[in-house]
């Protein structure tokens, strides 16, 4: 059986590097990612690897050492934050959305408004989940 990667290292080194640019650095070491999750340098170099291959991006840049190792990265995209859950995914905003809706339309006692506010949380559950999650995505990002 194949192993998990994600689990067992990619995901760790993803989050050690990210947490490690949003303590201010704005670059994570890697060394201070090894420290960081305790794991040697060919495991973290391999994870490195792997993780730049995918799109989109987790970081603006890697700074690579002659022979194909990594020094650095720099900048987590917004991909890397919510892959780490550093942000809110828009999905999981929506789905907060819906709830509070659904708690207002019980707690109203107004009929007229309840339903008003069902329609709505429904349209948002179905049909307007796409449309909703764009426009979300674009309050979180600035887009």
């Amino acid at each position: 059986m194949t192993e998990n990667l994600w689990d067992a290292t990619d995901f760790p080194v993803l989050r050690a590097a990210v947490e490690i640019c949003n303590e201010g650095r704005g670059s994570a070491a890697v060394g201070a990612i090894i420290t960081r999750t305790g794991f040697d340098q060919e495991t973290v170099m391999a994870s490195l690897r792997r993780l730049d291959t995918e799109q989109p991006p987790f970081f603006s840049r890697m700074e690579k050492m002659f022979g194909g190792g990594v020094s650095h990265v720099f900048e987590p995209t917004g991909h890397a934050q919510r892959t780490i859950q550093a942000w809110p995914r828009a999905e999981d905003k929506l789905e907060e959305l819906i709830k509070t809706l659904s708690a207002i339309a019980e707690r109203e006692n107004d009929p007229e408004k309840a339903g008003r506010l069902a329609r709505v949380r429904d349209y948002l559950a179905a049909g307007g989940r796409d449309l909703a999650i764009n426009v979300i995505s674009g309050l979180i990002t600035g887009d």
